[in-house]
C-alpha cells in the first residue's frame, strides 16, 4: 500500500509539472507503476497496453507522451494507434488544446508520410484548435496537408474575412496546387460570392478540375453564359469538362445546339461519346432528326462517322420513333455500301417490318455486301417465313462466296428444316469449297444438332490438313460429346459401335464439356505452340504489341534486374516458331505500335532464305510508341488466306483510327462473318475484356501471361 501510494504521489507531482488535468479514467493498481513510467518518460511506448494506459490517463501529460510516440516510434502501426488516441484527447475541453498542437507537430515532423496525415486528418476531423489547423496550412509543403487543413477551417468556421481571403488567395494563384484550389473553390461561403466574371475567368482555367467546377456553377447562377462557356468547352482537352459542355448544350433545348453536341461524338473519345449519345436520343426533335439525316445523306461520309451516326439513329429505332424508322428506310439507297451496311443493322434491331421492301430490293444489288447485309437483316426481322427460307436456299448458289456463307449462317439461324441437307451437301468431296464456307458449314450442322453430318464429318477429318482437322475435330466433339481429338480412326470406331439411332445431345452440355476438354489439352502442352497456344494452323499471322509498354518486365519479378522485357519474350517466341515452322507452311507477322507494319505484304512461306530473313526481320523488332490494335488487326484482316491470327498486346488501345474497344469488337465481328478467322488473345499482365471477348467471338482462346 505504501509504494502504491508514493508511485500516485509521483504522477500527480508530474502531472501538475506538465500542466496535467484529472485523469479521465482511473488506472487499475497494477499499472500504476506503468502509467508512471510512461508520463515520467523513463521509456516510451513499446506496445498496445501501454497507448491503452495512456488514453485512459488522459492528462495532457499523456498527450505528450502520445505525441512523442507518434514522432519517435520506428513501428508505424503502433506510431498510428498513438497518433488516434490524440483525437479523443481533442474532444476533451480540458485538453484540446495540447492534444491539437501535439497533432500539428505530428502533422509536420512525422517520420512517416502517413503519420503526418493521419495526425491532421484528426486535426481536421475532431475540430482541433483553429490556429493549430492555420499553421499546418502556413507551413506544411505538403499539399495533401494544406488541403486538409484548409477544409478543416472551413468546415470548423466562422467563416470570417480572414478565411475568405485564404480561399481567395489559394483560388486564384494559378501556382498553387490544384487540389488546394479546389477545395478553396469548394467552400460552400466561398463559393457563392464568385462573381460571373470569376466563373467566365475560371472556365478558361489551366486546371481541368476548376473547369469543371466552374462550369457547374455557372449553370446554377446564369444558365445563358454556362451554355456559351459550354460552347466554347467543348472541345476541352477533359473529357469530364467535355461530357459537362454537353450535357450543359443539350439541356438548353436549342437543336442548333444538339447537332453540335452530335458533331462533337463523332470524334470524341469512347468515354465521351458513351456519355452524351444516351443524352442526345432523350433530346431528339425533329430539327435534330432533320440534322442527322443531312450528316448521314452525305455522299462523302467516313466510315466511321457513319458507326456514330447511326449507333444514334439506332438508339432513336429502339424506341420505334415513326420519323426515324422512316428516314431509316429512307437511306437505304445511300450510295455508300457501309452506310447501307449499318442501316440495315440497326433496321434488324428494330424488328421493323416496314423496311422488308427495301430490304428484299438490296438482294438485287451487284454488290455482295450489299446482298449480305439484305440476307442478315430479313433473316433478323421475318424469322421463319417462308418466303425468306426459299430467298435463303437460293442464296446457297449465290456466286459469290460470302453471300453463300451469309445464307448458311441464316439458314442455321432460323433452323428451316430443309437446311441441313443442304449445308452438308458443300462438305461432299467433290465440292472443294473454301475453307471459310466450310467453316461456316460445319458451324451450321453443330447447331441444327444434325446427326446424318457426324459419319461424313469423319471421313473430311480424314482428308483435313492444319487448322481445318482441329475444326472438323471440334464440330464432332460438339455433335456427340466425345472427348476424341484429331484421329479420324478413333472416331470412326466409336460411329461404329454407336452410330445406330443417335441423337445429339444437347448444345450448351456440348459446350461446356469443350471447355473442359480444351483446358486438359492445353496442361498437357503441345508439340507447335506460341504461349502455350497449340499451333495447328498452316496460315497464321502474329500481331504483336510493340509500344512502350512492353518494355515493363515480364512476369510478378518486375523488379528483378536481369528479367526479360514482355517484348523480348514475345520475340523469343515468334523466333522458336520461325526456326520450327514447317515449309509448307505460311505466315506473317504485324507489329503494331503508333504505326503498323508488317514482316511481308502477305503471307509467305519459310522456304528457302525465308525463315533466315524472318529470323534477322523478329531480333530487329524494337519498340514504338503507343497501342494501335485496331491498326493491327485490320491489316491481318487485309491477307487474304489467313485463318488463325495470334494477337498478343499488354494495353487498351490508345491510338489510330479506332480506340473504342465496342467499336473494334463491333468492326472484327463485321469483317470474320465471311472470313471464320480464329483469333487467339494473349494479354500480358491485364485483364482485358476487349481481348476476351475477340476470342470468345471468333472460336479462339483466350490467356493472361
Amino acid at each position: 500500500m505504501l509504494l502504491r501510494a508514493s508511485l500516485l504521489l509521483l504522477c500527480a507531482a508530474i502531472g501538475i509539472a506538465g500542466g496535467s488535468s484529472s485523469p479521465l479514467h482511473a488506472a487499475p493498481p497494477q499499472d500504476d507503476t506503468r502509467l508512471a513510467a510512461l508520463l515520467a518518460r523513463h521509456r516510451l511506448v513499446a506496445d498496445d497496453k501501454d497507448v491503452e494506459l495512456l488514453a485512459r490517463d488522459g492528462s495532457i501529460t499523456a498527450a505528450r507522451a502520445l505525441e512523442a510516440a507518434g514522432k519517435e516510434l520506428e513501428d508505424v502501426q503502433l506510431a498510428r494507434k498513438a497518433i488516434d488516441q490524440l483525437g479523443a484527447f481533442v474532444a476533451a475541453e480540458a485538453t484540446r488544446e495540447a492534444a491539437s498542437d501535439a497533432l500539428a507537430n505530428l502533422g509536420r515532423h512525422a517520420k512517416d508520410a502517413g503519420l503526418r496525415r493521419r495526425a491532421v486528418e484528426l486535426l481536421a476531423e475532431k475540430k482541433g484548435e483553429r490556429s493549430s489547423l492555420r499553421a499546418i496550412y502556413d507551413v506544411s509543403t505538403e499539399a495533401p496537408l494544406r488541403v486538409l487543413a484548409l477544409k478543416g477551417l472551413v468546415m470548423q468556421g466562422p467563416f470570417d474575412e480572414e478565411l475568405r481571403r485564404v480561399c481567395a488567395r489559394a483560388l486564384f494563384d494559378a501556382k498553387e496546387n490544384g487540389e488546394l484550389r479546389a477545395a478553396a473553390f469548394d467552400a460552400p461561403p466561398f463559393r457563392e460570392k464568385l462573381t460571373l466574371e470569376n466563373l467566365l475567368d475560371l472556365g478558361g482555367d489551366a486546371d481541368a478540375g476548376l473547369r469543371l467546377r466552374a462550369l457547374k456553377r455557372l449553370l446554377e447562377v446564369n444558365e445563358r453564359a454556362a451554355t456559351a462557356l459550354a460552347k466554347e468547352r467543348l472541345a476541352d482537352a477533359s473529357a469530364p469538362v467535355q461530357i459537362e459542355s454537353g450535357k450543359i448544350l443539350l439541356a438548353s433545348g436549342v437543336p442548333v445546339n444538339a447537332l453540335l453536341v452530335l458533331d462533337h461524338v463523332v470524334g470524341a473519345g469512347t468515354n465521351v461519346r458513351d456519355a452524351l449519345l444516351p443524352k442526345l436520343v432523350e433530346r431528339a426533335s425533329a430539327s435534330f432528326l432533320s440534322g442527322l439525316e443531312d450528316r448521314l445523306a452525305e455522299s462523302e461520309i467516313s466510315e466511321h462517322a457513319a458507326k456514330i451516326l447511326t449507333r444514334v439513329l439506332g438508339e432513336l429505332l429502339k424506341k420505334q420513333d415513326a420519323a426515324a424508322l422512316r428516314m431509316a428506310r429512307k437511306l437505304l439507297n445511300h450510295p455508300q455500301t457501309f452506310v447501307r451496311a449499318r442501316l440495315a443493322q440497326e433496321l434488324a434491331e428494330a424488328k421493323d417490318k416496314g423496311s422488308i421492301g427495301a430490304l428484299q430490293k438490296m438482294l438485287r444489288s451487284a454488290m455482295p455486301q450489299v446482298r449480305i447485309e439484305g440476307l442478315r437483316a430479313l433473316t433478323a426481322i421475318q424469322g421463319q417465313d417462308p418466303e425468306l427460307a426459299k430467298l435463303l436456299l437460293e442464296s446457297l448458289d449465290d456466286k459469290d462466296i460470302s453471300v453463300r456463307i451469309a445464307a448458311v449462317d441464316c439458314l442455321a439461324a432460323i433452323a428451316h428444316p430443309s437446311a441441313a441437307p443442304r449445308i452438308l451437301a458443300l462438305l461432299a468431296p467433290d465440292q472443294n469449297v473454301d475453307g471459310a464456307l466450310r467453316l461456316a458449314a460445319l458451324d451450321a450442322l453443330v447447331s441444327l444438332r444434325h446427326a446424318p453430318a457426324i459419319p461424313v464429318l469423319i471421313e473430311s477429318l480424314e482428308a483435313a490438313s492444319g487448322r481445318y482437322t482441329e475444326d472438323h475435330a471440334h464440330a464432332l466433339r460438339l455433335l456427340t460429346n466425345q472427348p476424341f481429338r484429331r484421329h479420324a480412326p478413333d472416331w470412326r470406331r466409336w460411329w461404329t459401335d454407336h452410330g445406330a439411332g443417335f441423337v445429339p445431345p444437347p448444345l450448351d452440355a456440348a459446350q461446356k464439356q469443350e471447355l473442359e476438354f480444351r483446358s486438359r489439352q492445353r496442361e498437357a502442352g503441345a508439340t507447335s505452340s506460341f504461349y502455350g497456344l497449340e499451333i495447328l494452323s498452316e496460315r497464321v499471322v502474329f500481331v504483336i504489341d510493340q509500344s512502350g509498354s512492353m518494355a515493363a518486365k515480364a512476369g510478378t519479378r518486375s523488379t528483378d534486374k536481369g528479367a526479360s522485357t514482355r517484348l523480348e519474350i514475345a520475340k523469343e517466341q515468334l523466333l522458336h516458331y520461325v526456326d520450327n515452322v514447317p515449309e509448307h507452311h505460311l505466315f506473317n507477322i504485324v507489329l503494331f505500335g503508333t504505326g503498323v507494319r508488317t514482316y511481308a505484304d502477305d503471307l509467305r512461306s519459310p522456304r528457302g532464305a525465308g525463315r533466315a530473313e524472318a529470323r534477322q526481320w523478329v531480333e530487329k523488332i524494337a519498340l514504338e510508341g503507343a497501342t494501335n490494335l485496331y491498326g493491327g488487326l485490320k491489316k491481318a484482316f487485309a491477307m487474304k488466306d489467313v485463318d488463325t491470327i495470334y494477337l498478343l498486346t499488354d494495353g487498351d488501345p490508345s491510338t489510330g483510327e479506332e480506340v473504342d474497344p465496342k467499336l473494334i469488337l463491333e468492326d472484327v465481328i463485321h469483317w470474320n462473318r465471311e472470313r471464320r478467322i480464329v483469333i487467339h488473345s494473349i494479354s500480358i499482365g491485364t485483364q482485358s475484356a476487349l481481348l476476351r471477348q475477340l476470342a470468345e467471338e471468333t472460336g479462339g482462346e483466350f490467356l493472361v501471361r
